[in-house]
């Protein structure tokens, strides 16, 4: 639900709240164009019983004050942070508050815009995911955990990062600011899809008219000019989300760039997406999900669109995942 022009409210979906926590902040129902009643004030557990109370219907989105949002992005962080340090929570609880405050930081995005504080955020949730990741032994199991919530940019932002961490622990590479810059780099590939027209990803890639392909093609150049506006990220970092989407022999875009000038974490993030964007639905393609060892092996039959080297790490990861033995 799109809130009016200049409107000093942010929506959340309902389910993208943590559930059995306190709200930190008012809540706010819709009830017309310019028209918000208040449901919950600060303090109060959301629940389901008073949202039918009040609507006497599915309520699928509450609002946040503008002036408020990220008092509670940074509420769902805190809640994140002490899940995912604690023993006592099973791996369901930690994924549903990892997907509530990433759901929230991403919503943060889109209402108040990249800036120094939110960019310091999503920095934050990479390292819970680097976290989430390790805690992980099979790949299904963990890219079914954090693809969770209602948000496809979301869901596919959190497996492209966990998918880049795995990458590189097959590449052995062990830096820790390494693994920070792929994590955080995977987490915001796709940030300039923000700043895209509505048009452009109403429907998947392959149906799009020309003018429409070309203006989603600029994605990966407008969230590089989001992250230089910060004025602080990582040059790595805005190399991953502007040459993600080019390819050896410049069969990429959008610089048509060869390997030798691809960056080498780039790199890692785009095969990290192209195995997502085989594994779960998303704007670039139509057709039913495939298990991940199957999108290994659709990827398998070109590798030329990859680095070498990189994609011959990964072998290892889909041999012990246990489907692979039903398809080699």
């Amino acid at each position: 639900m799109e809130a009016p022009a200049n409107s000093k409210y942010i929506s959340l979906r309902v389910d993208n709240f943590a559930s059995g926590i306190k709200t930190p902040v008012d809540l706010f129902a819709r009830t017309g164009k310019n028209n918000y009643v208040k449901i919950y004030s600060s303090g109060e557990m959301p629940n389901k019983a008073k949202l039918l109370q009040h609507s006497g219907s599915t309520i699928k989105y509450l609002w946040v004050e503008k002036e408020h949002f990220s008092k509670l992005t940074r509420h769902n962080m805190a809640i994140a942070k002490l899940t995912l340090e604690s023993s006592k929570y099973e791996l369901v609880q930690k994924r549903r508050v990892l997907s509530s405050a990433a759901h929230t930081v991403f919503n943060e995005f889109k209402g108040l815009g990249v800036n120094v504080q939110s960019y310091a955020v999503a920095r934050e949730l990479s390292s819970y995911t680097t976290r989430f990741v390790d805690q992980h032994n099979d790949l299904s199991d963990l890219l079914e955990n954090v693809t969770t919530g209602s948000d496809s940019l979301v869901k596919h932002s959190m497996a492209v990062s966990a998918m880049s961490l795995v990458i590189c622990r097959a590449m052995d590479w062990k830096n820790p600011v390494t693994r920070e810059k792929l994590a955080i780099g995977g987490l915001l590939h796709r940030i300039g899809m923000i700043e895209l027209p509505k048009g452009v990803l109403a429907a998947p890639y392959e149906e799009l008219s020309s003018e429409l392909k070309e203006q989603y093609a600029e994605y990966p150049q407008m969230g590089s000019a989001l992250l230089h506006k910060v004025g602080y990220v990582s040059e790595d970092v805005i190399s991953i989300v502007l040459q993600h989407r080019e390819r050896p022999k410049g069969k990429g875009f959008p610089l048509g760039l060869p390997d030798a000038r691809i960056h080498p974490l780039a790199k890692v993030v785009g095969l990290a997406e192209a195995i997502v964007n085989l594994t779960y639905p998303n704007v670039d393609n139509n057709y039913k999900p495939l298990s991940p060892d199957y999108a290994y092996k659709q990827l398998s039959e070109d590798t030329d669109l990859f680095n070498k080297e990189i994609f011959k790490s990964i072998q290892n990861i889909f041999v012990r995942n246990a489907l692979i033995k039903k398809i080699y």
